[in-house]
């Protein structure tokens, strides 16, 4: 059925993962906005809200594992099934007899 079951997540991979998501996704809206909004709020101001952004999406990131890593104990945690590639890694290299010239 099942081969793993997850417990816990970690932390720290997933607020970085996350904030650099919401760094990079920010940004291009804080920059946009900053851009068409040059009066009020500029090019630093985007930046600013681009940074913004990526805290509050780490922020929320690790409120998410913490609500998995207290409640994952109570519901049997996340069943993941993993399965073995049947596939070759390298194809066959066929060798073929040509003379050398």
């Amino acid at each position: 059925m099942f081969n793993y079951t997850i417990m816990r997540l970690p932390y720290l991979p997933i607020a970085g993962l996350l904030f650099a998501t919401g760094v990079c996704l920010g940004g291009i809206g804080g920059l946009t906005f900053g851009l068409l909004a040059w009066d009020s709020v500029g090019i630093t101001g985007g930046m600013f809200l681009g940074l913004m952004c990526g805290v509050g999406a780490a922020a929320f990131g690790l409120a998410f594992t913490l609500v998995f890593n207290v409640l994952a104990p109570y519901i049997g945690g996340l069943p993941v099934k993993l399965d073995t590639n049947d596939a070759p890694s390298e194809p066959d290299s066929e060798q073929t007899d040509q003379p050398n010239s």
